[in-house]
């Protein structure tokens, strides 16, 4: 892993733009030179084992810093990354948002504004007043509806959207957190372990935007089924693992085991 650092100062102080990459070499560099019309903060990209352009891409734009995993670690592996650099250059907030177009620069001044009285803003796809620009497969918002309720179930989080990775952090708030779900799991091991600092959350709209993939094409449900099965898992092990009695850890454990036995002969049967 390699970290390319091109720039020490920018127009906004303390603030850092983060944004994984795999596998985006046809919209990274329209990305980042968006991001530029709307911020002049430090922007870090992390290249998560691309195997097309993107890095060539990356390095055509303008850029303050890029990590490069030789490997592709996951969405969660390259955001513990990115949050460790910002962590030990001391910026005070950051913003995370995907290469993909799905999410959108002009929205970074309104995140920058809503993270002043909380710690963490998620833009959420599914608030009233989010604009919804065309549909995800029925599976997919299955899964978000279904993770969402046990978030709001496992926490005091009122939140509508568990899952959108399109967020504004204090930093100061990241080094209460120690993320190690380096996969699609992260966002909650990081809601159960946010819950469990008091960390202050707000939700924005942003539009919901949905690309067709090929893997969407192939059909995924049972993938998505088992994705879901797996991030339950994960937050019942951040609940047993705060657990200050041992008792309740032996609970949550015999309830993680169950719930996975369930699960795999649900899995396997349908």
């Amino acid at each position: 892993m390699g970290t390319k650092h091109r720039k020490k100062e920018t127009g906004t102080p303390g603030l850092l733009v983060l944004v994984p990459v795999f596998n985006e070499g046809p919209h990274v560099k329209e990305i980042l030179t968006g991001i530029r019309q709307y911020t002049a903060a430090d922007i870090l990209v992390v290249n998560d084992g691309s195997t097309d352009d993107s890095l060539a891409r990356i390095r055509e734009s303008d850029v303050t810093h890029v990590i490069n995993h030789e490997k592709n670690v996951g969405p969660g592996g390259a955001l513990i990354s990115g949050f460790r650099l910002a962590t030990e250059r001391h910026y005070r907030v950051l913003i995370a948002m995907d290469a993909d177009g799905q999410h959108e620069a002009r929205d970074i001044p309104r995140f920058l504004e809503a993270i002043k009285d909380v710690d963490v803003v998620v833009g959420s796809r599914y608030l009233p007043d989010s604009e919804r620009r065309n549909t995800p497969p029925k599976h997919r918002e299955w899964a978000s509806g279904v993770l969402t309720r046990l978030v709001r179930q496992y926490t005091s989080y009122d939140i509508t959207d568990c899952a959108s990775g399109f967020r504004a952090y204090k930093v100061s708030a990241l080094r209460k957190l120690n993320l190690t779900e380096k996969g699609y799991a992260w966002p909650f091991q990081f809601w159960i372990q946010a819950a469990l600092a008091g960390l202050r959350v707000k939700e924005i709209p942003i539009a919901l935007i949905y690309f067709q993939s090929e893997e969407d094409s192939r059909g995924e449900s049972k993938l998505i089924r088992r994705t879901v099965s797996y991030c339950r898992w994960v937050m019942q092990r951040e609940m047993r693992s705060a657990e200050p009695n041992p008792w309740r850890r032996v609970w949550w454990l015999l309830k993680e085991r169950f719930f996975l036995l369930i699960s795999n002969l649900f899995l396997t049967l349908f």
